[in-house]
């Protein structure tokens, strides 16, 4: 136990006389946790944790197209999110849709 407190008032003393060199070591460490721990947030909010719904295997994804166009069979579609008004109008004559959220 000496031995281990003696180690630590060296290393106490040897980082007193370089306090910037410290500090650089220090900011270094915080930002890697912080940068990890932030990342791991986002990972497990958005693909650990299950979809807050009931059954999230009959979950759509509803576009609506630009005016005048129109979706082909094999073409690559030019899909745009739905505007506001849209989707509220969507939300008031649906029929086919248990609920809707945007």
């Amino acid at each position: 136990m000496k031995e281990l407190l003696s180690d630590v008032r060296l290393a106490v003393r040897q980082w007193s006389n370089r306090p910037v060199w410290i500090g650089v070591i220090l900011l270094t460490l915080a930002t890697g946790i912080g940068a990890a721990t932030s990342v791991f947030s986002i990972v497990d909010a958005v693909v650990l944790k299950p979809l807050p719904f009931y059954q999230p295997k009959q979950l759509v994804h509803i576009w609506e197209c630009g005016r005048g166009d129109r979706y082909q069979p094999g073409e690559t579609p030019q899909f745009i999110y739905a505007r506001p008004g849209s989707y509220y109008d969507w939300k008031a004559q649906s029929s086919s849709f248990q609920s809707m959220s945007a």
